[in-house]
Parts: structure tokens; C-alpha cells; sequence
């Protein structure tokens, strides 16, 4: 078994003005399962007879290490994480390339597939990270609510205020006497 891994580390500044630091690997193998062999097969529309097989001779994993803002960032933790999330048996199933010719998954492709990750990790962490994209709506949201608030006058506030205070009736009729006004 021939595997080679190659490691990029990037960061991202997130909606909350976090840095957070993370590690790409690329493991690419020729081990590519039990029996060292794996065919990519065609099939026509028509049927599922197969037209054509050709063996899969490499093939390429990827995983990804974010490491929290709150946490210190460690590069080798990090690479060992991003490792494991390459080559755990659920990503097996999900390679990100293979091929059926030798030489196509090398190491320029390899590093220009890192060096795209890596970049549209910082366009897209939600990409990578569970719940980013509902929490960077609510805290959007938040300092929008807070914006309208901290420039909404006095008299205004001291309405809200007054009205928030009022019983669910006293509202009921608050209600009725602003449609009737």
C-alpha cells in the first residue's frame, strides 16, 4: 500500500470577528480496499448490465480540523484530527477523486486541491462547520435587533417599554383601540 498525505492549515475569520484555525489533509492511497481492488463500472440507461469496468488504481480522501476560537490552536493535533476524518470508514465510501490512470491524482493536483479547499473554506465555513450558517444568522440578526434599538429615540424606547409592561388584556385592548383610532 502506497499512501501519501499532505497537510494545509488555513484560517477564517467568522461573523463574530473570530479567527479560527484549521488543517486540510489529502490522503491519497492505492489501497483502495480488502482485496486491493476497486472497479469503476459504466452501465447503460437501459439496463444494469454493465458496458464497461476499469479498476480504480488511486484514490484520494479529505478531511477537515476546525479548531474553536476559544481552544489554543495546535497544528499537529489538528493534522492528526483532519487525518482521521480522511480515513475513517464513513469517508471510505466518499472519496473526493479517484481514478483509473496512473499519475492523475499527483502531487501538483493534490496541492492545488488543498490550496482550493482551503480557500473555499474561508468563503464558506458552513461548509465544514455544523450549525455555522443558523448561528451566523441569529447573531446577524441580534446586533441588527440591537442596532434598530440603540437608534430608536427616547420616547420610543420608553413606549416599548411601557406597552411590554402592560397585562395580555390591557394589550387585547390596546390592540382594539389602535384599529379603532
Amino acid at each position: 500500500m502506497k499512501e501519501v498525505v499532505n497537510y494545509r492549515k488555513g484560517e477564517f475569520v467568522d461573523y463574530n470577528g473570530e479567527t479560527h484555525h484549521f488543517v486540510v489533509a489529502a490522503v491519497s492511497t492505492t489501497d483502495i480496499c480488502e482485496d486491493g481492488s476497486l472497479w469503476l463500472t459504466l452501465y447503460n440507461n437501459r439496463d444494469i448490465n454493465p458496458v464497461d469496468a476499469e479498476e480504480i488504481t488511486k484514490v484520494l480522501f479529505v478531511g477537515v480540523a476546525v479548531c474553536n476560537p476559544k481552544d489554543e490552536f495546535d497544528e499537529e493535533k489538528g493534522k492528526m484530527i483532519a487525518y482521521n476524518k480522511a480515513t475513517n470508514a464513513k469517508n471510505l465510501h466518499h472519496p473526493a477523486m479517484f481514478t483509473t490512470r496512473p499519475g492523475f491524482i499527483n502531487t501538483e493536483v493534490v496541492e492545488a486541491l488543498l490550496n482550493n479547499i482551503v480557500n473555499y473554506i474561508k468563503k464558506d465555513p458552513g461548509s465544514v462547520i455544523a450549525g455555522y450558517d443558523d448561528a451566523k444568522k441569529k447573531f446577524l440578526k441580534k446586533a441588527k435587533d440591537q442596532q434598530f434599538v440603540d437608534s430608536s429615540s427616547k420616547e420610543l424606547k420608553k413606549l416599548a417599554e411601557d406597552i411590554k409592561a402592560l397585562s395580555s388584556e390591557d394589550k387585547k385592548n390596546l390592540d382594539r383601540l389602535i384599529s379603532i383610532v
